[in-house]
């Protein structure tokens, strides 16, 4: 008699047809992610589930469940691979590091299907509370740390003020890109960063 488990697969629709053997492992996974992050940015998380995300990388759902037992985890592994790496600026100059964070603020909103994806978020922001806590804790935060460090130097070197409003420069710098990015406006030019960094900066100067 022959068990559930020995019966064969049948293809997924749309799907090519699999030679003997299963798929590497980094494989499987890049599809994945790249199906959750593509179904993210068609039908945000409220659309998504780990059944879709299966099908969409032509995978079994056991193949994902084995790498994320929910579909929050799964979101914030496709967030965390879509963003990358938290980058370091070069250190040479205050100025030019801040111009680098948001230079690789705006090519980072620009690129593929993250503006879509920013956008659903916000809009989702609400219905799912903890996948937005996550997303800022384990995402936002360490990129934030990298600006703070960048705020904290100018201070040390007294470029700015020792009375700076950290939390406010953050928000200056960054605003204009995600406004940009949840309305659709393009990305910053380097020279409009340029002014940018230099508006922000002269007004914590000291005195």
């Amino acid at each position: 008699m022959t068990s559930s488990t020995d019966a064969p697969r049948v293809a997924l629709e749309g799907c090519p047809r699999r030679g003997p053997g299963r798929p590497r492992s980094e494989e499987a996974e890049r599809a994945i992610l790249h199906a959750a992050l593509d179904l993210l940015a068609r039908h945000g998380v409220s659309g998504l589930s780990i059944e879709a995300v299966a099908a969409h990388a032509c995978v079994a759902k056991t193949t994902v469940y084995r790498r994320w037992s929910s579909k929050t985890e799964l979101v914030l592994a496709a967030l965390s691979h879509m963003k990358g790496p938290v980058l370091r600026p070069p250190g040479e100059s205050v100025r030019g590091d801040l111009q680098f964070i948001v230079q690789n603020a705006c090519r980072s909103a620009a690129d593929g299907p993250e503006g879509q994806i920013f956008a659903r978020l916000a809009a989702e922001a609400n219905q799912h509370p903890e996948i937005s806590e996550q997303y800022r804790q384990r995402i936002v935060k360490p990129r934030r740390e990298v600006l703070y460090g960048v705020i904290r130097r100018a201070i040390d070197e007294g470029q700015l003020r020792p009375d700076t409003d950290q939390d406010l420069i953050v928000e200056m710098l960054l605003s204009p890109v995600m406004m940009r990015r949840l309305h659709g406006g393009g990305t910053m030019s380097d020279e409009e960063i340029g002014r940018l960094v230099d508006a922000v900066l002269a007004g914590w100067a000291p005195r």
